[in-house]
């Protein structure tokens, strides 16, 4: 069994991957690093590789900038394969833009520079990121290739009611239409999947398969065999480090599959629940607000969303829905049992949407950023 922590790069705990950083740790590896263009803003894109062999991969990450679970996974995964496994790089050939839009990355924004979305830029071609992309995949020719994303927390899977944590898909080339390509992505899958669980244990979804014409991964699909693959959430992991650590075995088991036997079916990615949408990171059920002497009993949905500042990812909790939850899916839930909302000078407090969740629950409950903390007052 691999012990991963011995293998994870320190100093990219944070979601925030600095594009600087990364680049000057790159390149003090001995992988092969090559300069393929320059972004809007004049920032080198560029490729790493590890391996020369027969069978190829190309993987890009951040194409929304503020999307680096994968980013950090690979970095993980090329650190080992590179120290401790050697013979993989005889059968292998990696290929990965770790940071397609470093425009995006250096902000923490989803869009390049000029605020387009590099994911539906695949037809107009309007930002140098996605010729360059487009240039870079179609250069070789590639077993399957792999679009890297991650997604909100608030999806889940309806079988267990836990957050995805990996959700992935092999797109369609239009609406419910597949070619060979589709179902050779399926495969890859499910046999990822299978050799996966020999290493962990993960909550895995499809991701929803409707056609979208203009984005990368639906126009790959149609030349070569395409896999998407978003980074989720798990409970407690606000920088989503266990995230990383559980895409790194998805990467590890792909190089585990035997490739000069065929793959005979996709059962595996098929039994996969729906990557569901809607879920709270807490809900806080039974809480009596008092407003205008009138006592009202109501829930609060909480979810926490990124904060960029001063280069760092910091995650703020707040309040999102009021109102009837009661047929809500929550990670958390917390009955307050009618214990009276306060704010922290402990005056009466009148939720609203988009406020911090950051009040007092009673005489003993404190909300801290939306973590329950017991109290004595």
């Amino acid at each position: 069994m691999i012990q991963y922590l011995n293998y994870r790069v320190p100093g990219f705990e944070n979601k925030y991957v600095n594009p600087k950083k990364l680049k000057e740790f790159i390149q003090r590896k001995n992988w092969n690093y090559q300069v393929l263009g320059k972004s809007q803003q004049n920032r080198d894109i560029y490729s790493v590789s590890l391996g020369n062999g027969p069978i190829k991969f190309a993987f890009w990450s951040q194409m929304h900038g503020n999307e680096s679970t994968n980013t950090r996974a690979l970095l993980d995964l090329f650190h080992y394969l590179d120290k401790e496994q050697p013979k993989f790089l005889n059968q292998f050939q990696l290929d990965w833009i770790p940071q397609l839009n470093p425009d995006g990355a250096e902000v923490w924004s989803r869009y390049s520079a000029s605020g387009v979305d590099l994911n539906r830029d695949f037809i107009q071609e309007s930002t140098p990121e996605i010729k360059i992309l487009k240039s870079y995949i179609f250069k070789k020719s590639y077993k399957c290739i792999f679009n890297l994303h991650d997604q909100r927390n608030l999806f889940y899977t309806k079988n267990n009611l836990k957050s995805t944590e990996i959700a992935i898909l092999s797109p369609v080339v239009g609406q419910h239409l597949m070619n060979e390509n589709c179902i050779l992505a399926k495969k890859y899958l499910a046999a990822i999947i299978s050799k996966m669980r020999e290493f962990t244990n993960v909550n895995l979804a499809k991701f929803n398969d409707s056609f979208y014409p203009l984005a990368a991964g639906d126009n790959f699909q149609k030349s070569v065999p395409t896999i998407l693959v978003e980074a989720g959430y798990c409970l407690n992991d606000l920088q989503r480090n266990r995230i990383r650590e559980q895409l790194f075995y998805f990467f590890y088991s792909l190089l585990q599959i035997d490739f000069s036997k065929p793959l005979k079916n996709f059962e595996a990615y098929q039994e996969l629940p729906l990557n569901s949408e809607g879920a709270y990171d807490l809900i806080l059920k039974n809480v009596k607000i008092i407003q205008n002497n009138q006592e009202v009993i109501t829930a609060l949905g909480i979810r926490f969303r990124d904060e960029f500042i001063d280069e760092q990812v910091k995650i703020i909790a707040e309040v999102i829905e009021i109102g009837d939850l009661n047929m809500a899916i929550g990670y958390e839930i917390f009955d307050a049992q009618g214990q009276i909302l306060r704010n922290s000078e402990l005056g009466y407090e009148i939720p609203q949407r988009g406020m911090k969740a950051d009040f007092v629950l009673g005489k003993n409950i404190k909300i801290e950023n939306g973590k329950i903390r017991e109290i004595k007052l």
